[in-house]
């Protein structure tokens, strides 16, 4: 069989999406924050937003995603990973990929994408009381140093506070993505084999945190 070639190019939307996904992660993260700190974290949220390198950040992401939508390459071993324990979207959901449309491939690469900044901004609020400095300064070496750490470590070991920005923070986004999923019949498992969907969904915003975390 045949697979349709399907490559989501997210770039073109450029800084200003770059922006909008920032913005829909503070508030997203706004729903986890006391009330009495919500004023401290937004003002960290508007200093960064001054000085975030959209291009970069967005350069990172969009080949992340590429590579995670990938239907072409065989098996469901994806970048940055050791084995295929944790699938690729593209390689897990292939079958099922090649009979939506594109606009629905777009329409999940999008929110992928937001639950990423989610975990992006995440590290920034949490864990920057002062803004750190990046010192990579290109995007493909940014890119390069990101990816192999993505999967390197075990997500079940993260701490309690930490946990609670990266995962409580992207919920709600998540379970958006699986209901897009679900309604174009991305569904995971079969007969006698165990769902993957959340295992490999948990990781992307761990994935944004780490974006940061690596810059």
């Amino acid at each position: 069989m045949e697979y349709i070639t399907i490559e989501v190019k997210l770039t073109y939307w450029g800084g200003k999406m770059g922006e909008e996904y920032l913005v829909n992660s503070m508030k997203a993260l706004k729903e986890i924050i006391s009330e009495e700190y919500v004023g401290p974290y937004f003002e960290r949220f508007e200093q960064f937003s001054e000085i975030c390198n959209y291009k970069k950040i967005n350069y990172c992401m969009d080949e992340y995603i590429n590579a995670e939508l990938d239907i072409r390459t065989a098996g469901t071993r994806g970048i940055g990973r050791m084995s295929d324990d944790i699938p690729r979207f593209g390689g897990y959901f292939r079958k099922q990929i090649t009979k939506i449309s594109e606009e629905e491939v777009i329409e999940l690469a999008h929110n992928i994408k937001q639950i990423l900044y989610i975990g992006y901004l995440s590290h920034v609020l949490s864990l920057e009381e002062t803004l750190k400095t990046p010192t990579t300064s290109s995007e493909d070496a940014l890119f390069k140093k990101w990816i192999p750490g993505i999967y390197a470590s075990n997500i079940g070991d993260i701490p309690d506070p930490l946990s609670n920005w990266i995962f409580g923070g992207s919920e709600e986004n998540l379970n958006k993505l699986k209901k897009i999923m679900k309604s174009n019949g991305l569904i995971g498992g079969g007969f006698m084999q165990a769902d993957k969907t959340d295992m490999i969904l948990t990781y992307y915003p761990v994935a944004g945190f780490g974006l940061r975390a690596r810059e």
